[in-house]
């Protein structure tokens, strides 16, 4: 009998140590994907700022339009937010 549970404690020790070191792969590729991501961002950013800018200048203006606010107000809203 104490051979089965000696066993069975070895099986449990082996299957957290497998479920630990799947947890730290996925861990690990979570990471990896986040640099990956930031990585591209920071290509993209720069070559796009000047469209990036005019759509949000336009987006704000018909904002603006549509609650008949005038762009200072805006900002002050959008600072109240966040």
């Amino acid at each position: 009998m104490d051979m089965v549970k000696g066993a069975v404690i070895i099986a449990a020790m082996a299957a957290g140590v497998v479920v630990y070191a799947i947890h730290k792969m996925a861990q690990a590729s979570a990471a990896d994907r986040r640099i990956r991501h930031e990585q591209f961002m920071a290509r993209l950013v720069p070559e796009h700022v000047e469209t990036i800018v005019r759509l949000t200048a336009t987006r704000d203006a018909e904002i603006a339009k549509a609650t008949k606010t005038v762009p200072s107000q805006l900002i002050d809203m959008k600072r109240a937010e966040g």
